[in-house]
C-alpha cells in the first residue's frame, strides 16, 4: 500500500490550506517582538497561529510552542475562537510528527469549541484532520466517515476551498480500498475545485493520483499518458510531483515488460528525491530500479540497488520503530503516575477512616466507662459486651482491608487487560499488515507467472477480511473492559437521527438507495444520546448494506402510552425465520453476510445494538419478509 507516500501529500494538502495568503515568517517574528511586550489581545493569538503555521513542516518544537502560547492567551482572553484555531493546528503538528494520539486529541477538543460557536469552516477543518489520524492508522472505515462529514461541513460554509481536500482524501482512501470507481469520482470531483480555487498544487497532486489509481487497475498505458500530463503540466511543477511521477512510470513500463525505458525513468526518479531530500520517495526510486535492472538482466546493478534499498527501509523502519517505542513509554509512565495518584487517594481516604475511628473509639470508651461507673452492679456485663464489640471492630476491619485488597487486584487486573489488549492489537495486526504486502508484492512481481491462478486474488480478500474483522473485534474488547456507562436522559431523537441521515446519505447515494426520513414534528425520549447514536447508526449502516442499488430506506416514528419507537425499514433482501432467530438469541458466524454490494461485516454491530438498547432499558422488535425486506423497530421509554 501506499500510505507512507499518502501521509507526505497530505502534509503538503495541510500546508496548501492553511499558510496560503501568509507573511514570511521574519516578517511574523518581527511583528512579534513588537508585541510580545504589551497586552495580549487576539490579534496577538492569530499571530501567533501564523507562526507557528510558517515552523510546521521545518521546526514541530517551535510551532507546538507557539500554539501552546496561543493557547494560554486565548483562555485568558476567553477567545473561544482563537483556542479552536490553536487546538487544529497543534493537531496538525502533532499528525506531522506522527503522533496520532495527541493529534486525535487535539483536533476532537477543537471541534467540540467550533460546533459551541456555530463555526462551519472550523468543524470541516477538524473533522478533516481526525480522518487524516485514521488514514496515517490505515483505518479507512472511519477515513471515509469523518471526510464525508467533513464535506457536508465544507459546502455548508462560506468558504469550500477545503473541499478539493476533502475529495482527494476519500479518493486516497478508495484507491486503498481497490474501490475505483469512487476513486476515480471523488479524484475528479478534486480537479474540477482545484479549476475554481485556481489551486494548482493540489491539482498536480491529484493527477499525480490518478496515475496510480490506473496502475493499481492494471491500465498501464493509462497511468503512463497521466503521468506524461503531470511532468508536461504548463500551470504548476513540482520536483517532490515530479519524483512521484517518474517513478510511476518506471513501475508501469516494469509492467509492460520495457526495462530500458523503467531504468531511464528511475534513475529520474531518484535524482530528483534526492534533490528533495525525500527518504520515502529515495525508498521507491531504489526498489523500482533494482526491479528494471533485474528484468533487463543486469543483475550486478540489480544487486547493488536492492542493497541500497534495503539499507535505506531498514533506517525508515528502524526511525518508525523508535518512534512507537517512544509512544509506548509515555503511555506507560501516564498509567503509572495515574495509578500512584490512585494510591494516595485511597491512603488519603485510610487516614480519613483512620482518624473518624478513633473519635467514635475514644466517645465509645468515654461512654463505657461513664456506664461503668453508674453501673458497677452490671459491669460484668458491660465488660462482655465491650469484648464482643471490639471483636466486631476488628471483623469490620479485617473485611475492610480485603476488600481494598481486592479493589487493588482489580484494578491491576483491568489496567493489565487493556496493556495486554494494546500488545495484542500491535501484535496481531503488524504480521497481517506484513501479509497483505506480501500479497501485493507477489501480485506485482509474480503476476505473470500466475494470472491464471485465482487463488491469490481469493487469498488477498480473505487476509483483508480477516484485518476488518479484527479491528472490529478489538473496539468491541475495548469497550467490554471499559464496561457500559449509561446516562439516561432526556434525547431529542428527531435530531439525532436527522444528523446520522446527514451522514449516511453519501453511503445510501453511492448505491442509488432513497433514504427517507419522515419526522412529523420533534419526538423525545429518554435514554443515553451517544448510546442512541450508535444504536441507530449500525441498523441505519444495515439496512444500506442490504438494500440492492435503486431501493428505499425510510425512518419513521410512532408512540404508545409508555413507549416511543424508531422504525427503520428497507426494501431489501429481508431475512428467513431462522436467521431471525439467531439475531433474536444471539450472534454468531453465520450472522456475518456479504451486503448486496459485496460489503464485509463482522456481526459485532447487531451485538453492540442488542447490549446498549438493554443498557436504555429499552427493546427491539424484527419484521422481514425474504425478498420484500426488514423493518426494525426500537422502543424507549417516553419522556
Amino acid at each position: 500500500m501506499m500510505i507512507p507516500r499518502c501521509l507526505v501529500l497530505i502534509f503538503l494538502l495541510f500546508a496548501s490550506y492553511f499558510s496560503s495568503g501568509q507573511s514570511s515568517l521574519d516578517s511574523l517574528l518581527n511583528d512579534w517582538k513588537l508585541r510580545k511586550t504589551t497586552d495580549p489581545d487576539t490579534t496577538t493569538v492569530n499571530l501567533l497561529i501564523d507562526i507557528a503555521t510558517a515552523y510546521q513542516y521545518d521546526n514541530t518544537d517551535s510551532a507546538l510552542y507557539y500554539c501552546s502560547l496561543a493557547e494560554d492567551y486565548s483562555r485568558d482572553l476567553d477567545f473561544t475562537r482563537g483556542l479552536a484555531s490553536s487546538l487544529t493546528k497543534k493537531g496538525v503538528c502533532y499528525y506531522i510528527r506522527g503522533v496520532y494520539d495527541l493529534s486525535l486529541d487535539a483536533h476532537s477538543s477543537a471541534l467540540v469549541l467550533h460546533r459551541q460557536i456555530g463555526n462551519g469552516k472550523g468543524m470541516a477543518l477538524s473533522l478533516n484532520g481526525i480522518s487524516l489520524v485514521y488514514l496515517g492508522k490505515d483505518d479507512m472505515i472511519r477515513t471515509i466517515e469523518y471526510q464525508r462529514q467533513s464535506i457536508w461541513y465544507s459546502k455548508n460554509s462560506t468558504d469550500s476551498s477545503l473541499l478539493a481536500n476533502n475529495y482527494f482524501n476519500l479518493g486516497v482512501a478508495f484507491d486503498e480500498l481497490r474501490q475505483f470507481d469512487s476513486a476515480y469520482h471523488y479524484l475528479n470531483a478534486s480537479v474540477r475545485v482545484c479549476n475554481v480555487y485556481k489551486n494548482e498544487r493540489v491539482k498536480l497532486m491529484v493527477n499525480n493520483r490518478l496515475a496510480l489509481t490506473y496502475f493499481h487497475e492494471g491500465r498501464y498505458r493509462d497511468a503512463i499518458e497521466q503521468y506524461k500530463k503531470v511532468l508536461n503540466a504548463g500551470y504548476y511543477q513540482s520536483n517532490w510531483e515530479s519524483t512521484f511521477a517518474h517513478a510511476g512510470m518506471a513501475e508501469a513500463y516494469i509492467k509492460l515488460g520495457e526495462p530500458v525505458m523503467a531504468i531511464s525513468h528511475g534513475r529520474t526518479a531518484l535524482d530528483y528525491a534526492e534533490r528533495v531530500g525525500a527518504m520515502w520517495d529515495k525508498q521507491r526510486a531504489y526498489e523500482v530500479l533494482a526491479e528494471a535492472y533485474a528484468q533487463s538482466g543486469d543483475f550486478e546493478n540489480a544487486f547493488e540497488t536492492h542493497k541500497k534499498y534495503k539499507q535505506l527501509s531498514d533506517s525508515i523502519l528502524s526511525e518508525a520503530k523508535e518512534k512507537e517505542i517512544n509512544l509506548l513509554m509515555v503511555k506507560y509512565h501516564e498509567a503509572e503516575n495515574q495509578k500512584l495518584a490512585q494510591a494516595n487517594k485511597i491512603q488519603e481516604k485510610e487516614l480519613r477512616v483512620t482518624f473518624l475511628a478513633s473519635i467514635i473509639f475514644a466517645v465509645v470508651l468515654v461512654f463505657t466507662m461513664a456506664v461503668a461507673f453508674l453501673l458497677s452492679r452490671n459491669s460484668k456485663t458491660k465488660t462482655r459486651l465491650n469484648i464482643k464489640l471490639t471483636q466486631q471492630n476488628d471483623d469490620i476491619a479485617r473485611q475492610k482491608e480485603q476488600i481494598e485488597r481486592q479493589n487493588e487486584r482489580l484494578e491491576a487486573l483491568n489496567s493489565t487487560n487493556s496493556l495486554i489488549l494494546s500488545i495484542i492489537s500491535h501484535d496481531m495486526r503488524s504480521p497481517i499488515a506484513s501479509m497483505q504486502s506480501t500479497i501485493e508484492l507477489m501480485k506485482g512481481k509474480f503476476g505473470t507467472a500466475f494470472k491464471d491462478y485465482a487463488v491469490f486474488d481469493e487469498l488477498g480478500k480473505r487476509v483483508d477480511n480477516v484485518a476488518t474483522m479484527l479491528n472490529n473485534l478489538l473496539t468491541w474488547a475495548g469497550a467490554q473492559f471499559s464496561g457500559i456507562q449509561t446516562t439516561i436522559e432526556e434525547v431529542n431523537a428527531t435530531a439525532v437521527v436527522r444528523d446520522l441521515v446527514a451522514v449516511y446519505g453519501f453511503q445510501a447515494g453511492e448505491k442509488d438507495i432513497s433514504l427517507v426520513h419522515q419526522p412529523q414534528a420533534d419526538i423525545f425520549l429518554r435514554a443515553d444520546v451517544s448510546q442512541l447514536k450508535i444504536i441507530v447508526q449500525n441498523l441505519l449502516s444495515n439496512a444500506i448494506k442490504f438494500t440492492r442499488r435503486g431501493g428505499e430506506v425510510r425512518i419513521h416514528y410512532s408512540e404508545n402510552s409508555s413507549m416511543t419507537s424508531i422504525h427503520i425499514v428497507d426494501n431489501g433482501v429481508g431475512m428467513t425465520e431462522k436467521k431471525l432467530n439467531l439475531i433474536q438469541n444471539k450472534v454468531s458466524k453465520r450472522l456475518t453476510e456479504p451486503g448486496t454490494s459485496n460489503e464485509p461485516g463482522t456481526g459485532l454491530g447487531i451485538l453492540l445494538v442488542k447490549q446498549f438498547i438493554a443498557s436504555n432499558e429499552g427493546s427491539m422488535e424484527i419484521k422481514s419478509e425474504v425478498g420484500k425486506g426488514t423493518e426494525f423497530i426500537i422502543s424507549f421509554k417516553k419522556v
